[in-house]
């Protein structure tokens, strides 16, 4: 069965590209199928992040993940070294914003028609309670094998907590 060796890495937040690319060097070493969606709203770091990977090697989707499919403000600075550091939530040392699109988990997953997602990554400054508000229906699914999120300061801002992902 070709689905016993496939391995789907969802990353939310993907920035350049440097979780992606060691799952994929992963699955070639371990000899499994990689199915990758590589998620980056920030419009100069999803072109680094496409320049880095080919489309042959996975999906990259030029959205940011939250609870509703919406237009949303996206903030960041000139430093472009740490673009990492970018949030569609407004932190004191960003001083620009442009819009992005944002879209729920849920819809994506059933977009593309994704049946397992193997492992959920999501650095997402901030937004990652938000993100998975909109991941409700593939939550009680079972869906999901792991989940690694980026805790820190910035949950604050965007409303999360540790008993909120628990709860």
């Amino acid at each position: 069965n070709s689905e016993d060796n496939e391995v789907c890495f969802f990353d939310g937040g993907a920035n350049i590209g440097n979780h992606s690319i060691k799952f994929l060097s992963l699955c070639e070493i371990y000899k499994k199928q990689p199915i990758l969606y590589a998620i980056e709203p920030f419009p100069k770091t999803f072109k680094k992040l496409t320049n880095k990977i080919s489309s042959s090697k996975g999906e990259m989707l030029n959205i940011s993940l939250g609870n509703e499919t919406k237009k949303v403000k996206f903030y960041f600075n000139n430093d472009e070294e740490n673009s990492g550091s970018y949030s569609n939530i407004p932190h004191y040392y960003h001083n620009n914003s442009t819009e992005v699109e944002q879209d729920t988990i849920d819809n994506i997953i059933e977009k593309k028609n994704i049946k397992k997602i193997n492992f959920l990554k999501l650095d997402i400054e901030g937004s990652e309670w938000r993100a998975l508000q909109g991941a409700k229906k593939v939550l009680k699914s079972n869906m999901i094998d792991y989940i690694q999120l980026e805790y820190n300061g910035t949950w604050i801002d965007g409303g999360g907590s540790i008993k909120k992902i628990f709860d």
